[in-house]
C-alpha cells in the first residue's frame, strides 16, 4: 500500500525568499522557482510511496528572505493504515 503526496507553497516578496521544505526537522527539499516578474516564488513539493514510517511526520516549508523573520507554515501526515 502506497500513497502519493502533493504540497504547494508559494510567497512573494522582495527580495524574493528562499523556500525550503523540512520532514521532521530534516531538509528535504531546497529547489524552488521564481515567477516571471521574479517576486513570486514556489516550491511543490511530492512525497510518493508513503508508508506507515511516514505516520506523524511533521512537513514544514519555510520561506526566507535573510532581512526579515522567516515564516513557516507545517503539516502532520495522518495515515489510516489496514
Amino acid at each position: 500500500f502506497f500513497v502519493s503526496f502533493f504540497l504547494s507553497f508559494n510567497n512573494l516578496g522582495n527580495p524574493p525568499p528562499v523556500l525550503r521544505w523540512y520532514k521532521n526537522n530534516q531538509s528535504i527539499d531546497e529547489s524552488y522557482s521564481l515567477s516571471s516578474n521574479n517576486l513570486t516564488v514556489y516550491n511543490d513539493l511530492v512525497l510518493n510511496r508513503l508508508t506507515r514510517s511516514d505516520l506523524n511526520s511533521i512537513l514544514t516549508c519555510e520561506a526566507n528572505n535573510n532581512i526579515t523573520k522567516p515564516i513557516k507554515s507545517s503539516v502532520s501526515i495522518d495515515i489510516n493504515c489496514k
